[in-house]
């Protein structure tokens, strides 16, 4: 099409008036006939525009016309050329707005001519157009628009927008109240929260030409990806299963690069939704729940062998803290050797010199920076370095100081927030740990050990049944805290 053009241009400066037309005839079936590079030609005079005019428009072709209009609008010679057209033209290219912009996605910045075109007479085919539009996309021309009735079709769009995003979201306020942030290692979790459904609601099949296209597949691994942070394990694993499931039967339209490139976004969601699940549902067994889910649900995704090997170890870390001290820490070293196999630059948990001597100061801050660094990227495996902490405490291999300790414990009350589960914060671990940190974090803690010990399911359905409001208030944090483990199935 571009070549066609060109020679257009160039029998445009032919002197020979019947020579231009014989030349200007072949060229408009030769247009016709492309079937390609729509969306790549880009008419630089009201010359070139008035020939594709000629060619598509009245062959059958208008939708085609109408799309190289759409892609040209931010150059000023096409713009002016469509106001300065027929009603006629101007009211097929104003309903040909709805369709396309409801089947593809649009950068807003390409919709800035709505502004330069409105005009009153054609208001009701403008709000057919506004009425299709997205949030981000009534923002964009909101924040540009200064035209009183446009401004009011685009608001009038943006506030039944918002009241519907209010029922998607389940009421949850993009705007949250002062005094209910919830911070986890991940953000703030109601922010965590709007980011996830707006995900979900952009991935949506209906919003997409191919809903099984590579394009869409990864918007999905990214909303799963936030399920996750939000804190939502579980949530997350089964959205997995379900995009895996879609993607092994459907996923014929994906290129072979584009094929490569999902199988590492699974690989990288499952090496840390695997574990934790597997540490929340079967604390006992972690390791061998982890590799039954890979090899039952997602058969085609390689372990991540050294995180896996994670599990193995607080196997042996928890038979320690319960008392059976024997031969652990020989378990510990030689399943910490096998880590060192996949990470070689990872510095081992426990060195062999070790197994007789206490472990120094140097070792010991480089194992606070490992769980630290895994917080927000692999939860399970910070937890597990974390529980291998406390047992080296609890042996007296370490010599651990007010400030360690307490950092410690700041470590699992994060885990908690993200995610309020008793895995985070038990008895055993408040009973050794609290007594080193300062007085409002003592009091915070032992608060919420006894909150969790209190709160049963039926005290706190009755309560939020008979004083919801008592949960907004700032001093509630804990209150909230407790609900989310309970409704996440987690406490």
């Amino acid at each position: 099409m571009k070549e066609v053009l060109a020679q257009y241009s160039e029998a445009d400066n032919t002197q020979d008036l019947f020579l231009f037309w014989e030349k200007e005839l072949l060229l408009r079936q030769q247009l016709r006939h492309a079937d390609s590079e729509l969306e790549t030609i880009s008419p630089v005079s009201s010359a070139e525009l008035d020939f594709i005019y000629r060619s598509l428009y009245f062959s059958g072709r208008k939708n085609d016309f109408f799309l190289i209009l759409f892609n040209n609008m931010h150059i000023m010679p096409v713009l002016n050329w469509l106001v300065h057209s027929s009603r006629t033209l101007i009211c097929g290219f104003l309903e040909f707005l709805p369709w396309y912009i409801d089947k593809h996605q649009v950068q807003p910045q390409k919709l800035q001519f709505i502004i330069n075109i409105y005009k009153a007479e054609y208001q009701q085919l403008f709000a057919a157009v506004i009425n299709v539009l997205s949030l981000e996309e009534c923002s964009f021309l909101l924040s540009r628009s200064a035209n009183p009735d446009l401004r009011e079709l685009i608001k009038h769009r943006e506030d039944t927008l918002l009241s519907e995003r209010n029922k998607y979201f389940y009421g949850i306020s993009a705007e949250p109240p002062a005094g209910m942030d919830y911070p986890t290692p991940f953000g703030d979790k109601l922010q965590l929260l709007t980011e996830a459904v707006d995900l979900l609601q952009a991935s949506s099949a209906i919003n997409f030409h191919e809903p099984y296209g590579a394009e869409r597949f990864r918007l999905l691994l990214q909303a799963t990806d936030k399920v996750f942070h939000c804190g939502m394990v579980e949530d997350c694993l089964i959205i997995a299963m379900d995009i895996y499931e879609d993607y092994q039967q459907r996923n014929r339209l994906v290129e072979l690069l584009e094929d490569a490139i999902i199988y590492k976004e699974f690989y990288r969601i499952l090496r840390k939704t695997i574990p934790l699940y597997a540490l929340l549902f079967k604390p006992l067994q972690p390791y061998s729940l982890a590799i039954d889910i890979y090899d039952r649900y997602f058969p085609r995704i390689d372990y991540d062998l050294a995180s896996l090997q994670y599990l193995n170890i607080y196997e042996s870390v928890l038979e320690g803290l319960n008392g059976q001290e024997e031969h652990i820490l020989m378990e510990i070293f030689y399943k910490a050797l096998k880590i060192q196999k996949y990470r070689p630059r990872e510095p081992l948990l426990l060195y062999d010199n070790e197994l007789m001597e206490n472990i120094g100061n140097m070792h010991l801050l480089q194992i606070e920076q490992s769980y630290q660094q895994k917080l927000n990227s692999l939860p399970h495996e910070a937890f597990v370095i974390m529980e291998f902490s406390r047992f080296l405490q609890k042996q007296g291999k370490i010599e651990a100081g007010k400030e360690y300790l307490q950092g410690l414990l700041a470590a699992y009350m994060q885990l908690w927030k993200w995610l309020p589960s008793r895995l985070f914060v038990k008895q055993p671990i408040i009973e050794e740990l609290a007594p080193f940190a300062d007085e409002r974090k003592r009091k915070e803690a032992a608060q919420l050990l006894e909150y969790i010990e209190d709160y049963s399911d039926e005290k706190l359905r009755g309560e939020i049944h008979l004083k919801p409001d008592l949960f907004k208030k700032k001093k509630a944090r804990i209150k909230r805290e407790i609900f989310t483990g309970k409704f996440l199935g987690v406490l």
